[in-house]
């Protein structure tokens, strides 16, 4: 992240030399410092009071594609994950057999997959909302830039993706401190192959709403996003130096990420490194 700029606005009165100075970028240096508090945050909090976010990847976004990490078992990695958060302290209410078990769960619940429910079964099955308020509020809290962007490609908030009834609607499982959910999807199914890439095209209105969800309702403490690869580094954005108008950066905002990535793709592996502490996975 680059909290400076390397700038030449003055002139030596002796030698008449162009002065070189690092100027601050008063917005990255405020972002910085909130993510560094956090991380110190997260460190001085006990076992038993840290709330943790896992998010699973799926492509395309149907539940048959829930938890397809590159090289990874990502149901069996996080019921293994669980199983030792809840013995060093963390607050978890259930635990699962097996991943068979924990995928079965999340699959009885809201997922990203709208083809087999109306509206209303969907919202029914949804544990995580946000009503015109939060909507409303995320929304303007955005630059000009990007909500003039996401209006102009998925109209006005709160669009009609997993919305019912006024209310926003995210997947996953409140799990005592954990919420397990799965990433929102770039758009509409019907559409997924040509737009999971795309640098130009403005992720829909609950992409960015998922993640303030997990900041502002839930109140995570760090995230976690399993294994190779999710969406949100594909984002639009710069790869390096990311600003605040980079949707990486908006999506994943001051939160601490954590992304156990596949170690023999070290290619691909440098994308969401801008934005996350990576740890290896192997296969």
């Amino acid at each position: 992240m680059p909290v400076a700029t390397r700038e030449q606005d003055a002139v030596d009165p002796v030698t008449g030399a162009l002065l070189a100075k690092n100027m601050p970028i008063q917005e990255r240096v405020d972002k910085m410092v909130r993510l560094a508090l956090n991380w110190g945050r997260l460190s001085a909090k006990p076992n038993a009071e840290r709330r943790v976010a896992i998010i699973f990847h799926h492509y395309p976004p149907r539940n048959d594609r829930i938890g397809c990490a590159a090289g990874l078992d990502s149901f069996a990695s996080v019921k293994a994950l669980l199983d030792r958060m809840r013995q060093d302290g963390y607050r978890i209410d259930r635990t699962y057999t097996d991943g068979d078990e924990l995928a079965h769960d999340m699959l009885s619940r809201m997922t990203c997959d709208q083809r087999w429910l109306t509206p209303d079964e969907l919202a029914a099955r949804a544990e995580a909302h946000a009503g015109p308020v939060w909507v409303t509020l995320w929304h303007a809290a955005l630059p000009d830039a990007v909500r003039e962007k996401m209006t102009a490609d998925w109209g006005k908030i709160p669009g009609d993706l997993f919305v019912h009834d006024h209310q926003m609607h995210f997947p996953g499982i409140v799990n005592g401190n954990v919420f397990m959910t799965i990433q929102p999807p770039r758009g509409y199914l019907e559409q997924i192959d040509a737009i999971y890439h795309d640098m130009y095209l403005s992720p829909p209105h609950p992409y960015l709403a998922h993640y303030r969800w997990i900041r502002d309702v839930f109140e995570a403490d760090v995230v976690m996003h399993v294994g190779k690869h999710g969406s949100l580094e594909w984002l639009p954005g710069k790869a390096l130096g990311l600003s605040e108008s980079c949707y990486p950066d908006l999506a994943i905002m001051e939160l601490p990420n954590v992304y156990p990535y596949i170690i023999n793709d070290p290619g691909e592996g440098t994308q969401p490194s801008a934005g996350a502490m990576p740890a290896s996975s192997t296969t």
